[in-house]
């Protein structure tokens, strides 16, 4: 069969077409490679990079040791203040004295009312001063009444004088003894007459232990009322930690050893930087936000606002160091300072966290 087809014919039908070449260019050889590595880095980072998550907190700076809250007795006006804020006082000093003001609706009464109450004092005042004056002149009526008693001791004893003069010389004796003993304990009682009236007009505030004054909140002039604090004492040397309010939503996972980022609003953190704290203590009975707020305490950016309603955990965390330091100047940390803080919970792999949604499915299906 194959003599009826040319040799020609033959080795066409033995080919088998033109070859198609496909050309590569490098760019895209490195082009592929790289999209892989890239793949292969993402891969990589979603499996093994973990993200922590966290809740954000506020509260303030204060003594590890409660701090003594000085308060006044009564309603008034500061007239005075002897305390400055970081000032050293001892047991008994004297820090303000406030003047009490019986307030009316008409400044004429209540100027009337004043004038009444000096008037008051000034009476007293006087009657101390005769008191005072009477027993020294009893006291110096004694003196002379047992010198003739002395003198007439001898002449008695010789027969000199009768008996029955020194018997009423010792008798004189006695009855400016007796009213000695009488203006004695009339002087007292004008006394705490007097007392009582300038604690009716005017109140002194004293420390009632040793410590640093911190925060006066008060000035000369000042209106205040019953109650009302004027300052706080804090312990010399007290160590500063950080006082946080969490919400009971949060507290769940917030235990002692967690790690705290913290910021100092006084110290802004883009030049001071954060700093890190450790959870020392965590609170196992709640407050009310309305007792904490009326406390004055910094709630923080969770809390802030009216929808602050839930109960409250207090969290105490300890500062890396009681001062922040920048350029090489040191800044001490205060008493009631501000402090927001990132409370560290727990660490997640990315890949869970993207896989989550199928694990909960498989969950409900299961």
């Amino acid at each position: 069969m194959n003599d009826l087809y040319r040799s020609e014919a033959r080795d066409a039908m033995g080919r088998t077409g033109s070859t198609i070449v496909l050309l590569s260019p490098p760019a895209a050889w490195w082009g592929s490679a790289l999209a892989l590595a890239l793949l292969g880095t993402a891969v990589a980072f979603v499996c093994s990079a973990s993200y922590a998550q966290k809740v954000s907190l506020g509260g303030e700076l204060l003594p590890a040791h409660d701090a003594v809250r000085i308060v006044s007795g009564m309603a008034g006006v500061v007239v005075e203040r002897h305390a400055a804020d970081g000032q050293r006082v001892k047991r008994g000093q004297l820090l303000f004295v406030v003047q009490g003001e019986h307030l009316t609706p008409q400044a004429s009464s209540k100027e009337a009312s004043a004038s009444t109450q000096r008037r008051r004092i000034a009476h007293a005042e006087a009657g101390l001063a005769q008191a005072t004056a009477r027993i020294a002149a009893l006291r110096g009526g004694i003196a002379l009444a047992a010198d003739g008693v002395r003198a007439l001791e001898p002449l008695v004893a010789a027969g000199d004088v009768a008996a029955d003069s020194l018997r009423s010389r010792r008798r004189e004796l006695l009855e400016l003894h007796a009213n000695l003993a009488a203006a004695e304990q009339q002087r007292l009682a004008q006394r705490n007459e007097l007392a009582a009236l300038r604690a009716e007009w005017q109140q002194a505030v004293v420390a009632p232990v040793d410590g640093v004054v911190a925060a006066p909140l008060v000035e000369c002039g000042q209106a205040i009322a019953a109650g009302e604090q004027l300052a706080q004492l804090v312990p010399p040397q007290a160590t500063l930690k950080a006082y946080l309010h969490a919400p009971s939503r949060a507290i769940a996972e917030i235990n002692p050893g967690a790690t705290v980022h913290l910021r100092y609003p006084a110290f802004p953190h883009q030049k001071f930087g954060v700093f890190e704290g450790k959870v020392v203590e965590v609170s196992s009975t709640s407050l009310r936000p309305q007792f904490v707020a009326g406390q004055g305490r910094y709630l923080g950016p969770l809390l802030d606002g009216v929808g602050a309603r839930e109960p409250l955990y207090r969290i105490v965390v300890e500062l890396p160091a009681q001062h922040v330091t920048l350029d090489g100047r040191t800044h001490a940390l205060r008493h009631g300072m501000t402090v927001d803080a990132d409370v560290l919970l727990r660490r997640r792999r990315i890949v869970h966290w993207m896989l989550d949604p199928l694990y909960s499915a498989a969950r409900r299906l299961h």
